[in-house]
């Protein structure tokens, strides 16, 4: 049995200050993390773009994307 891929951008329960650049279906904010290796996307609900929100990673699910929850906003 193949060993799943780890994800290199985020830790579970690592707390991230994020700028939401857009928006998906849903009403969820994308928010992006660039590095050297690619970039790694973030769905963090209830937040528009330009927003500053603080939140915590509480499951990382893939190593592409992940969602997190109930984030609190920092800035507008």
């Amino acid at each position: 049995m193949p060993r799943r891929e780890r994800n290199k951008f985020v830790k579970k329960n690592q707390v991230l200050e994020l700028k939401i650049e857009d928006y998906a279906f849903g009403g969820k904010g994308i928010a992006r993390i660039h590095s050297e290796d690619g970039s790694f996307v973030i769905f963090v609900p209830n937040t528009l773009p330009g927003q500053l929100v603080k939140a915590q990673i509480n499951k990382s699910s893939t190593v592409s994307y992940t969602h997190l929850t109930l984030p609190t906003i920092c800035s507008v």
